[in-house]
């Protein structure tokens, strides 16, 4: 066990600086990140899916390659017309193919391909633009968002390990409890008042907004991952890090918490 408990620590740390290291060494290095966690995600994802009796679709990765390509279109001075008009028409294209397949479960095989889709790449595309403010790219406002998350989790599970007694949603999420979800937002309440206090891209009213974004919604992207591994019964969606799982049990909580941080900060910059 305690092989196991240094182990985990290790290949969290070194996970960890990996993620800091891309983020603060620029836009190139972020959006790789990005690209190689949505690429690992659909992978998992496509597994998961072939587990429960469903197609696996090749066309998910250009689809959703495309739409990446587009949120990064003016980094990459690529005409973002022109992938409109590709992501366009693999969207339809996909109706073509399921025809040529004559699969019994058409719905099942195109709901876990979209599904895939608005999950995953939908998200990721939307978090290469949350650290772009004002034209710029703040390599501290993504790296603040993925502190607050890592907080989160953690404390939550320490106070949930240690003093839980109330299931939060015993029939998704056996182990989590309400005590834990408190005692991980509390943490992020303090984590995100140091942030505000050294980061001052944001006002602390905003910081506290983009705090209770990650406190809640985090927590609820766990609980969506949970469900669909509960549907198949499976522990984790991958292996690719002893003893922390999938990149989806990784970034779960990212995936959800992303669309309404951007959101957000959209909002901020009107």
């Amino acid at each position: 066990m305690e092989k196991e408990l240094v182990q985990r620590a290790g290949f969290g740390f070194i996970f960890m600086v990996v993620m800091i290291s891309a983020i603060w060494i620029g836009q190139v290095a972020y959006y790789s990140l990005l690209a190689i966690i949505m690429l690992f995600g659909l992978y998992e994802f496509s597994r998961m899916a072939v587990s429960d009796n469903l197609e696996k679709f090749g066309i998910m990765y250009p689809i959703s390659i495309s739409v990446f390509l587009y949120g990064i279109s003016d980094f990459l001075n690529l005409n973002s017309e022109v992938l409109k008009l590709i992501i366009i028409l693999l969207v339809f294209i996909v109706f073509i193919l399921e025809l040529k397949k004559q699969k019994p479960n058409p719905y099942k095989n195109l709901g876990n391909l979209y599904l895939a889709v608005i999950y995953i790449s939908f998200p990721i595309t939307l978090a290469t633009k949350i650290p772009i403010y004002n034209n710029e790219y703040h390599p501290e406002i993504i790296f603040s968002i993925f502190i607050l998350i890592w907080a989160n989790d953690s404390f939550a599970y320490l106070v949930g390990k240690n003093f839980g007694k109330h299931k939060l949603i015993e029939r998704i999420s056996p182990k989590k409890t309400i005590e834990g979800f408190v005692g991980g937002l509390l943490l992020t309440y303090v984590v995100g008042t140091v942030i505000a206090y050294y980061f001052d891209i944001f006002t602390f009213g905003q910081w506290f907004i983009i705090t209770n974004i990650v406190g809640i919604f985090g927590v609820l992207g766990d609980l969506v991952e949970s469900m669909f591994k509960r549907k198949i019964t499976i522990k984790d969606s991958g292996k690719f890090m002893p003893g922390h799982g999938g990149f989806l049990d990784r970034f779960d909580s990212f995936l959800f918490t992303a669309p309404f941080i951007y959101i957000f900060t959209q909002l901020v910059q009107l």
